[in-house]
């Protein structure tokens, strides 16, 4: 799988960002292209890239949470929790793009470490789609994205049959990325506008076969990312 590696320096611009999340998120315009110089990269990330992964970073951080006042623009389109797992995810609306945004959040509590560090590799199965031979996936992560998996296609499906021009990007962030990935296994084999995912400081999620079928959903090849964008701090580590 092809990482975007670009240094700590990304997920700190990113943070450094959020004061312009209002209006970015809102309008949906594109943040200032910023030099690739602040932080080390191991790949050609070309402005357009880079820009996408800068605006797209910002919903995972505001995702762990009901948000009662969105910036004008942006609908919270559906908020969930499962109490059980303490996994979150918010699905966003975004006019302005024709977009939903499943959003998913990273660590952030004792539930969440748990989760983190229940790190045996269990049997991934996929239910539509291509089969993913031998695949194994971290038992944490495949539960915490099982106890929401339900919802979020229930909410996307629901939310599609209004919207149906729109496309779907998924967005996570550390333990939320590594959801993400697996949210994107389970919902691109199916009849779902799923356009891509971008994770920020996720966690490896499986074994080598894991890894290749979700580069077959995506169209990655070892030149090119497809549409599973995984920025790394070094080297996927």
């Amino acid at each position: 799988m092809l990482s975007i590696t670009i240094g700590l320096s990304f997920l700190a611009l990113a943070r450094a960002e959020s004061a312009q999340a209002t209006t970015n998120m809102s309008s949906g315009a594109m943040p200032t292209a910023r030099t690739l110089e602040r932080g080390p990269s191991r790949a050609s990330v070309s402005s357009e890239t880079y820009e996408k992964l800068s605006y797209y970073a910002q919903f995972p951080t505001s995702a762990g949470s009901p948000c009662a006042n969105p910036p004008s623009g942006l609908v919270e389109q559906l908020y969930i929790s499962n109490n059980k797992t303490d996994t979150q995810a918010a699905i966003y609306r975004l006019d302005a793009r024709k977009e939903f945004i499943l959003a998913i959040p990273g660590t952030n509590g004792n539930m969440d470490v748990l989760t983190d560090l229940n790190i045996p590799l269990v049997t991934y199965n996929v239910a539509t789609g291509p089969p993913c031979e031998n695949c194994k996936a971290h038992t944490g992560f495949l539960n915490g994205w099982n106890s929401i998996a339900t919802d979020v296609e229930r909410g996307l499906e629901s939310a599609l049959q209004s919207y149906p021009e729109y496309t779907i990007t998924i967005a996570g962030h550390s333990l939320g990325g590594a959801l993400g990935e697996l949210a994107f296994g389970s919902l691109k084999p199916k009849p779902l506008p799923v356009k891509q995912v971008l994770t920020y400081g996720a966690p490896r999620v499986g074994n080598r076969e894991y890894a290749d079928y979700i580069d077959s959903l995506s169209g990655a090849s070892d030149s090119d990312a497809g549409v599973a964008y995984r920025v790394t701090h070094f080297d996927g580590q």
